[in-house]
């Protein structure tokens, strides 16, 4: 069952920022994993967007002390592709306990848009092979990645709009005792 949530957010998985604080060889890797397979997952469908490039920032941002400047600097997704590629081999081997989250968050980038291309729903599914995730447990979370955009879109278009103060009624102000002419 697909469960309804806001979109997965780096900075709020203590579990994992714990784990990569205490084994330096896996955060590591693991930041490895964040940084080009973030730029990868934007580039993925061909279309890195504003949204995607904002995620990613606000996802390195624990890690990182300045991400922005590490994402122009690899921005280009042929100096990410090999050492993504190295970092998944080593991360299927010994990244059993973080392999979900790492996943989770390059859903969390593909779906930043508010969009699902079919070479980003392509790349996952060979990422989640790669990791040795089932691709049902691949499925299910992009699907609440997807779910958790969607909600996301929902709340944001259904607030109630306040009317803004020029054109609200005026409201009858009294000048203080102090004012009035006597």
């Amino acid at each position: 069952m697909i469960q309804h949530r806001e979109p997965y957010m780096l900075s709020e998985d203590t579990s994992l920022l714990c784990q990569l604080e205490l084994d330096s060889r896996l955060k590591s890797y693991a930041t490895s994993f964040l940084l080009y397979g973030g730029i990868l997952a934007g580039h993925c469908d061909g279309h890195f967007t504003l949204e995607e490039l904002a995620y990613l920032s606000e996802s390195l941002s624990p890690l990182f002390d300045t991400p922005e400047t590490l994402i122009y600097a690899l921005l280009s997704p042929d100096s990410a592709t090999e050492p993504f590629w190295q970092t998944i081999s080593w991360l299927k081997v010994n990244g059993d306990e973080i392999k979900i989250s790492l996943l989770r968050y390059l859903s969390g980038i593909m779906t930043a848009d508010h969009m699902l291309r079919p070479a980003e729903r392509r790349f996952i599914q060979n990422i989640t092979r790669e990791l040795g995730i089932p691709s049902e447990e691949g499925q299910q979370i992009l699907s609440e990645a997807i779910m958790a955009r969607s909600s996301e879109t929902a709340r944001r278009h259904s607030r109630v709009r306040q009317p803004l103060p020029i054109f609200a009624a005026p409201e009858r102000v009294q000048a203080p005792d102090s004012c009035v002419a006597s």
